[in-house]
């Protein structure tokens, strides 16, 4: 069964790139404040679903469908993997998304560059394994007592140490940890003709400070 810590890390970078790329600031020449209210509006409305409409987002409804889609493609990419059932894969893809609503971000004063403005965003990330090892720990060993087991394919197996698993990260997202703040700074610049944002590099950042893994 592959690591549930480093994969549940790579997944939520998936989706932060996807949804960071997607999307492109004010078409004009911006300044610092349209620099820090981008940035603002784009980890809001991934992670509240709103943001602060006087940010010109492009394409702010397709944010939404891109982080839909990068959810369901990391799961894909687990079930050819792992062969999960039907349900932990919609429980899973459900944790996987709740995340984003527990997620603790202030975004600082912009600074001016040559090609754009550094923006740093402190975050509190979010601390999560502890109770996952534990509890996958404890349904191998159940499996051990359990008589069936023997019965059971490799399929079944992983599947139901899994379902532990994604039990307890839900566990854990009822009352989310939080490790020592961490600063991200990242380059809003012109990535089109006349568009704006930051690039797939700065994202994968944001998605990794974003999960911390215990």
């Amino acid at each position: 069964m592959k690591p549930v810590k480093p994969l549940l890390a790579v997944i939520l970078a998936l989706c932060i790139v996807s949804a960071l790329s997607a999307c492109a600031g004010k078409p004009n020449k911006p300044d610092a404040e349209d620099a820090e209210k981008y940035v603002g509006a784009v980890l809001d409305l991934m992670c509240t679903g709103d943001y602060d409409h006087s940010v010109n987002l492009a394409d702010a409804d397709e944010l939404k469908v891109t982080m839909e889609r990068a959810a369901d493609e990391a799961m894909d990419d687990l079930v050819s993997q792992m062969n999960l059932s039907d349900d932990v894969v919609a429980d899973f893809r459900e944790v996987l998304l709740s995340m984003f609503s527990k997620a603790r971000y202030t975004v600082g004063k912009a600074v001016q560059t040559d090609s754009g403005f550094d923006v740093p965003v402190v975050l509190d990330p979010m601390v999560f394994g502890g109770k996952v090892e534990t509890a996958v720990s404890e349904g191998a060993a159940a499996l051990l007592d359990d008589p069936n087991a023997a019965l059971m394919t490799e399929e079944d197996l992983t599947d139901r140490l899994m379902r532990c698993a994604v039990d307890a990260l839900k566990t854990e997202l009822e009352d989310p940890q939080y490790g020592g703040s961490t600063e991200v700074v990242v380059h809003y610049k012109e990535l089109q003709d006349g568009l704006w944002g930051i690039d797939q590099a700065d994202a994968v950042r944001l998605g990794e400070a974003m999960i911390r893994t215990s």
